[in-house]
């Protein structure tokens, strides 16, 4: 006479079956690109804050050193109308930006290293006009865009944004809170990273996948 195996769905296992197919779907469970739309919802967010990443990496979740980071750009300009309050000296860090009083950008790379954190990202320097030398050519730049500081020097425009209470008045006080940022913004992901692995792995992301598989079992625990 033939054997029928009775078969159970996840939820009429019992605990010990539960757990072996929790293990299972811990380790075989998530697909090998899992974080790919984070990535791209991260490189879309970021660039509208000035953060134009060509690379993330991570490592992950729970062992010291693990993190995420990033290479690639910061839109300083982008970063100051996303990251202060709206002033005249914003507005004038801005027209500086754009006449070319410093470089519209400033690099973002990371060091050859086992792990993949903020800690490990690095600043190239923002280069920037030395308003206050006293040669010639460099005391002489005027603002020639249409804005209401067309007609200034450099110079007197950068003083006007050092006699205001703007939180950064020199341009390595803006260099220095856009890193910062930018290694927030790597600890965010990381953040929202583990957020999402702790869902696809959960028993409720296993249940709904079972639901909608129709997955049986056999009363050890094994898919059948």
């Amino acid at each position: 006479m033939e054997t029928i195996e009775t078969t159970y769905t996840y939820e009429q296992l019992d605990d010990n079956a539960k757990e072996k197919v929790k293990a299972w779907w811990c380790e075989h469970g998530i697909w090998d690109d899992w974080y790919e739309d984070t990535y791209e919802r991260f490189k879309e967010e970021g660039y509208a804050l000035g953060f134009v990443i060509d690379k993330m990496n991570f490592t992950g979740f729970y062992s010291q050193g693990d993190g995420a980071c990033w290479e690639g750009q910061v839109d300083v300009a982008t970063w100051l109308k996303t990251h202060t309050e709206d002033s005249i000296a914003r507005d004038a860090w801005c027209a500086l930006i754009a006449e070319d009083f410093c470089d519209k950008h400033f690099s973002i790379h990371t060091r050859s290293n086992h792990y993949s954190h903020s800690n490990t990202m690095t600043c190239v320097g923002w280069d920037w006009v030395d308003v206050d030398c006293s040669d010639v050519e460099n005391s002489n730049h005027y603002l020639t865009k249409p804005s209401i500081f067309e007609g200034m020097q450099y110079k007197d425009l950068h003083n006007l944004i050092r006699s205001t209470d703007f939180s950064y008045t020199d341009p390595n006080d803006i260099e220095q809170a856009a890193f910062e940022s930018a290694k927030d913004y790597a600890d965010e992901l990381y953040k929202q990273l583990r957020e999402e692995y702790e869902y696809l792995t959960s028993e409720a992301s296993l249940i709904e996948a079972c639901e909608a598989n129709d997955w049986k079992f056999n009363e050890e625990g094994e898919m059948v």
